[in-house]
């Protein structure tokens, strides 16, 4: 017997479309592959819609078009952090963020924007570092075909760090908000003291060289102030001091989005120790 009718679809077909079952007295099953297939999927289905399991109940919780049409301050905030400490494993597909756990407050708006319902993990960690300077992290990680390709548009893809560019996509009224999430990610707030007098200075680092320059162009087109760089030590960045840094940090919190302790505003005039540190939300 080398073809057999499907009691399914009715359509003859050759035994090799059939998987084979010795249930039946011909040794295959009366459905062929895609007719059974089709069924066992729509009993799956079926079932999870009536108990869901924990993975597809995480799974269908991901706002998965989050970023197929940025139009809002907190999206493009979100795209610019993800774009500088998001990491992105296309073959899965999944999205992953890992913090250190002062930023914890940071992570749970990832999480509330993005995938909620999806468990924070903590780790610690054996030797310490300048980005996790506790030794202990937290992580962020969910799966989102769609999410992937859209952040792809954005340049936000695997391997991203010596290939990053402003992203074209994106609307110019939300250029500072993106900006903003990039520096809360690889952005950094010191101060010098010369002639007695404190000097703060903003600086921003990444891997690319290219990267750095357009946010000189962006930052000049926005508000005429020239950032020094890149300069290309250790690590390529740019920076710029003193009242420069005020007027651009300034700018870039206009929305009111932003890590408090990466603000200039909070270091010349520090809040009441009484007074806990809170991520600023529209």
């Amino acid at each position: 017997m080398d073809e057999k009718i499907c009691t399914k679809c009715t359509k003859t077909q050759s035994v090799t479309e059939f998987y084979h079952n010795k249930f039946f007295r011909d040794g295959f099953h009366p459905w062929c592959k895609i007719c059974l297939s089709a069924a066992q999927k729509a009993r799956y289905e079926k079932k999870c819609v009536e108990n869901p399991p924990k993975h597809r109940w995480n799974r269908d919780s991901v706002h998965h078009v989050y970023f197929s049409s940025i139009d809002k301050p907190i999206q493009a905030y979100l795209l610019g952090f993800l774009a500088a400490d998001g990491t992105i494993v296309s073959s899965v597909p999944r999205i992953a963020l890992e913090l250190s756990v002062r930023d914890y407050e940071l992570l749970e708006l990832v999480r509330d924007e993005l995938a909620p319902d999806h468990t924070i993990r903590k780790r610690s960690r054996e030797k310490s570092s300048n980005r996790f300077a506790s030794g202990e992290s937290a992580i962020l990680s969910f799966t989102s075909s769609q999410m992937v390709t859209d952040l792809a548009r954005f340049g936000i893809v695997p391997k991203k760090s010596l290939t990053m560019r402003w992203p074209s996509a994106l609307p110019e009224y939300l250029e500072r908000d993106f900006l903003l999430g990039y520096f809360d990610g690889d952005g950094s707030i010191t101060s010098t003291v010369n002639f007695g007098c404190t000097y703060h200075i903003w600086k921003l680092t990444s891997g690319s060289v290219g990267f750095l320059r357009d946010v000189i162009s962006v930052v000049n087109k926005h508000i005429n102030i020239q950032i020094g760089g890149p300069y290309t030590h250790d690590n390529s960045y740019i920076r710029v001091a003193g009242s420069k840094a005020v007027l651009i940090d300034k700018w870039l919190h206009t929305s009111g989005l932003g890590l408090a302790r990466k603000r200039i505003a909070n270091k010349l005039s520090p809040p009441d120790e009484n007074t806990p540190q809170q991520l600023n939300l529209l």
